[in-house]
């Protein structure tokens, strides 16, 4: 590395981080070049920054009304953030029996806990202000499809230090990012090859049997047979996410299994979506699993827990909900 490499690691390695998260999905190794790139973006935006903090007029003026729909424009110093703000202090007033009237009176969804039922009516509110303003948010369409994903392993009741997982069970639901619809489906089996025979908790839990994964492929040959489907599915000039529930099915199993295969982990895996993330932090709920998400949610988990094709499908289900009562679902994970 170069010296002006290092200092910019040292400097703003947390700041660079966030603004790499921000850039299109594609761009998904951080290079030494790129790394410069965004070091001087940032660098130029603050010295911006500091010259209007150090200029100090000698006479106030009022500055010109921003105009409705100028993408430009800061949008909060907007009158209609006021109007939303107070709608919002007005819905965590309400009680759930008020919040379930509303929602039926606006023949929206009433089911769910009230953390849920207040932010889809806080949701709806604020689309209802902006259409009243003629204010719309600059959108930008982030991705053609999502791809949930959810692995499971070999393991045992008490895993030992040192203990390697390995992927035996890879499924992976395609959802349209436009109709919000589950389009496809890849679902197959893999052999351990470390620990080809899996332990009566692993059983249990997954509901696989030895028979199943002796009858299966290697990992290596179903991650090709997995690309094909991909290729088949996504053209190339549409976008992808893969999305997962939490950071362990890309950052540990797949991780540790393309090492113990001796593989590259496919560029698509770097980063991708954490749905329970983007969970806790748009309906302000924590420390709750795919169950107890649904459950918030006002529904019920379908098929079999720890079959990792039901879990994708009903982490497909969570992610749809997200999407329908106004979250973003963008990238928010990456390789730690």
């Amino acid at each position: 590395q170069t010296k002006n490499n290092k200092k910019i690691n040292r400097k703003n390695k947390k700041q660079l981080f966030e603004y790499w998260l921000q850039l299109p999905w594609e761009r998904s190794i951080l290079t030494n070049e790129n790394l410069l790139k965004l070091h001087k973006t940032m660098s130029e935006n603050e010295d911006k920054k500091i010259t209007t903090k150090n200029s100090s007029p000698t006479t106030k003026t009022t500055p010109p009304p921003k105009q409705l729909n100028n993408p430009k424009g800061p949008p909060y110093s907007h009158p209609v953030y006021k109007k939303i703000a107070a709608a919002n202090g007005r819905i965590n007033r309400m009680s759930k029996s008020q919040v379930v009237d509303a929602l039926e009176y606006l023949k929206l969804n009433p089911k769910g806990s009230l953390e849920v039922l207040q932010k889809r009516l806080k949701s709806h509110t604020k689309k209802q202000h902006f259409l009243e303003n003629d204010f719309t948010e600059e959108e930008k369409k982030y991705t053609d499809f999502y791809i949930v994903i959810d692995f499971e392993a070999t393991c045992e009741k008490e895993n030992p230090k040192g203990y390697q997982h390995e992927i035996i069970e890879f499924p992976a639901v395609l959802v349209d990012a436009d109709t919000l619809e589950v389009v496809s489906e890849f679902h197959s089996y893999c052999r351990p090859l470390t620990n080809p025979i899996l332990s009566k908790f692993c059983r249990d839990l997954t509901g696989i049997t030895q028979l199943t994964v002796e009858s299966s492929s290697t990992f290596e040959t179903v991650l090709n047979r997995f690309d094909k489907w991909l290729k088949d599915q996504v053209t190339p000039d549409q976008k992808f996410v893969i999305v997962t529930d939490g950071p362990w099915d890309i950052d540990r199993f797949l991780k540790t299994q393309c090492k113990m295969s001796k593989m590259e982990i496919p560029h698509y895996f770097q980063r991708w979506v954490n749905v329970r993330k983007h969970f806790n932090n748009f309906y302000k709920i924590h420390q709750v699993n795919v169950e107890q998400m649904l459950q918030c949610l006002g529904t019920e988990f379908v098929g079999r827990q720890h079959s990792g094709i039901d879990d994708s499908r009903n982490i497909a289900r969570i992610m749809i909900e997200l999407i329908k009562d106004g979250c973003q679902v963008i990238i928010n994970e990456t390789f730690r």
